[in-house]
C-alpha cells in the first residue's frame, strides 16, 4: 500500500520529507508564536535559505492539469470558443431584438437585474403569474427564432 501511496504521490521521496519538515516546523513555530510563521522564520528554523523555503512550500501546492491552464497562458481563452461566444451572444441578442416590446424588459429584469417575477410583477403592474406567462413566453420566441441553440 505504501508503494502505491508513493506512486501517486508528485514529489520524490528526498523533496517529500524536506517538504513534511517544513510543515512540521510551520506548525512548531505556529504553536510557539502563536500566529502563522513568516517564510523567514520558517527559513531560519531550518536553516536554510529563503528562497529555498519558499521554493520548497510551493511544492506543497497540488499540481495543475496542464490544459487548465494552457488557455492561461495562451493568451485568455482557446480562439475558437471565443469566437464561438461572441457570434452566440450576438444571435441571441439580435432575437431579443425581435421580440415584442414587453418580453425583453421581462428578460432583462429577471436574467440581467436579477429580480424575481414578484418584484418584476411591481414594477409591470400585473400579477406574478402573468410575468411568468411573459417569461415563458419570451423563451418560446427566443427558442424559434434560434432552433439550433
Amino acid at each position: 500500500m505504501l508503494d502505491e501511496l508513493r506512486r501517486l504521490d508528485h514529489l520524490p521521496r528526498r523533496l517529500r520529507n524536506r517538504t513534511d519538515d517544513l510543515v512540521k516546523t510551520r506548525k512548531k513555530l505556529a504553536g510557539s508564536l502563536g500566529r502563522e510563521a513568516t517564510v523567514e522564520e520558517v527559513a531560519n528554523d531550518l536553516g536554510v535559505e529563503v528562497e529555498e523555503a519558499s521554493d520548497m512550500a510551493a511544492l506543497l501546492e497540488p499540481p495543475l492539469p496542464l490544459d487548465s491552464i494552457l488557455p492561461t497562458l495562451a493568451g485568455g481563452e482557446a480562439t475558437d470558443a471565443t469566437v464561438l461566444r461572441a457570434e452566440a451572444v450576438r444571435r441571441l441578442t439580435e432575437a431579443v431584438e425581435k421580440l415584442p416590446e414587453r418580453l425583453p424588459l421581462v428578460l432583462s429584469l429577471h436574467y440581467i437585474e436579477d429580480l424575481t417575477y414578484r418584484e418584476i410583477a411591481g414594477i409591470l403592474k400585473v400579477s406574478e403569474p402573468r410575468v411568468c406567462q411573459l417569461h415563458t413566453e419570451a423563451i418560446g420566441q427566443l427558442r424559434k427564432l434560434l432552433p439550433d441553440a
